[in-house]
């Protein structure tokens, strides 16, 4: 769900900015039909998302938390901030510039602020309990932007000294840097050993290209 809200908000975004812009500029003569009615199902298409992405990843939070798992580094979890702070860059002068030039437009900065502020108040509440676990049925990379891989849906493993790359069935991959992670070396090992038990490939090579 996060990994296709955050493209989904930034289209949204974008494209509401630029409909603004057309609107508020009357000199380009160009006419916004239904501006106002376009912004409200705007606002709460997103608002919907936006929701169901809070939902989403708050219950998964409830529900890992207090799992066993390999824990994120003070690096591994800086990049994690560096990743959620993304959009916010194009958000933040958004929210300005509606908030400034577009009176018809608060309700969707105000939807765009609450996205900010959750994403920031979700990466420091979550921040010692990001982690990878590992077991029998699949690898569970917990972060900001998580993902299950159940072992049936790895193609292929490739490992170097950089970190993991897992490679799935249907072309989606897991990369799992090995400097993110405390004990990178015994996640690698129970990867590997899981990998040769279902007689998944293992690549060991120097780079990943």
């Amino acid at each position: 769900m996060n990994t296709l809200f955050r493209p989904i908000s930034v289209i949204v975004a974008i494209s509401f900015a630029i409909i603004t812009f057309i609107h508020y500029h009357q000199d380009l003569d160009i006419v916004i039909p239904f501006y106002a009615q376009i912004t409200s199902i705007v606002s709460l298409v997103l608002l919907v998302l936006f929701v169901f992405r809070l939902v989403w990843r708050w219950r998964n939070y409830a529900l890992l938390k207090n799992n066993d798992g390999y824990v994120f580094t003070r690096n591994g979890w800086s990049k994690l901030l560096t990743n959620e702070l993304m959009p916010f860059f194009i958000f933040l002068p958004l929210v300005v510039m509606l908030n400034t030039y577009a009176k018809h437009s608060v309700f969707f900065s105000w939807v765009l602020l609450l996205i900010m502020v959750e994403g920031f108040v979700f990466l420091i509440v979550s921040k010692n309990h990001f982690k990878i676990m590992l077991n029998d049925r699949a690898i569970i990379y917990f972060s900001n932007q998580p993902d299950v891989i159940r072992w049936e849906q790895v193609k292929q493993i490739k490992m170097s000294e950089t970190g993991i790359l897992v490679l799935k069935n249907n072309g989606n991959k897991l990369f799992i840097e090995g400097e993110s992670f405390e004990n990178a070396k015994e996640i690698r090992i129970k990867i590997k050993k899981s990998a040769i038990n279902r007689h998944i490939l293992v690549e060991e090579i120097g780079l990943l290209v």
